[in-house]
């Protein structure tokens, strides 16, 4: 890997916010801890003092490391990562500042704030791009401390690619599922066709974005979780993934996994996870 360049001229950052239920120290345990990040975002780990080494895990391949670079419970958390999100892209070095301000009655506002985007259109591309997936992660952080905050979780994920246009790709996607006509708030089943299934309410359906295609569903079967279907512009990337709350759940998942890796791989030529 080539190393970050610190020393660019130009830098950018990218700055979203969301506003949540909760204390700031339950959402610091959420955002700023690993097993708290492990439950709704990511496999993270993180040495939990200002200098410590932290790693996750996104899935096919990608792994990250980086260290804390500040430490202010429950209002300031800082990490640095070492990045390179493809070949077109130097490496760089990604600061996230995620801020926790006490709102009114019993929410907060989450603010992350995303810096050291080099110049150019490969960067503007990838700006987008993760613009995108983070506005939906921190959607997803809230659907997460509206119904199982405080829980930890266990995953299960599979990866694949898939052909044709990003729209295209998605039609494919989630025809197969049989979810490509489902809307937010309704009761949704995940797959099926005599395979394994995910069955819950729909949280989230995302389909305007050039970058990516992406469902969240609110999970009751097999066990109460949060599941997602996307599909991202870089080769058709295709995820379903699973994190699993319950004392059972690593179990469960450990169950469960392979038959949704037999399904990616007989129909969209699985990658690596």
């Amino acid at each position: 890997m080539n190393k970050p360049d610190r020393d660019a001229p130009d830098t950018r950052s990218l700055e979203l916010e969301v506003e949540v239920p909760g204390t700031p120290e339950q959402i610091w345990e959420a955002i700023a801890t690993g097993p708290g990040i492990t439950s709704w975002l990511h496999p993270t780990e993180v040495e939990e003092r200002e200098g410590g080494e932290l790693s996750f895990d996104m899935g096919g391949g990608m792994t990250f490391t980086g260290k804390v670079a500040g430490w202010d419970p429950p209002h300031r958390f800082v990490e640095e990562t070492e990045w390179k999100a493809s070949e077109d892209l130097p490496a760089a070095l990604l600061a996230t500042e995620w801020l926790v301000e006490a709102g009114s009655g019993a929410t907060c506002v989450v603010r992350m704030v995303t810096s050291g985007f080099g110049a150019g259109a490969a960067w503007d591309e990838e700006i987008e791009g993760f613009g995108e997936a983070m506005r939906d992660a921190l959607d997803t952080l809230r659907v997460y401390l509206t119904h199982f905050a405080g829980r930890h979780g266990s995953w299960m994920r599979v990866f694949g690619k898939a052909e044709g246009s990003l729209d295209e790709a998605w039609g494919a996607v989630t025809g197969a599922l049989g979810v490509s006509e489902v809307v937010e708030g309704a009761d949704a089943t995940v797959g099926g066709f005599g395979g394994p299934l995910l069955s819950g309410v729909v949280e989230r359906k995302s389909e305007g974005g050039a970058h990516m295609r992406d469902l969240l569903v609110r999970i009751e079967d097999p066990r109460p979780g949060l599941a997602s279907v996307s599909v991202f512009t870089e080769q058709r990337f295709v995820s379903v993934q699973a994190c699993l709350y319950g004392d059972d759940a690593a179990a469960v998942a450990e169950r469960e996994e392979p038959a949704w890796r037999a399904w990616m791989e007989e129909r969209f030529a699985a990658a690596k996870s």
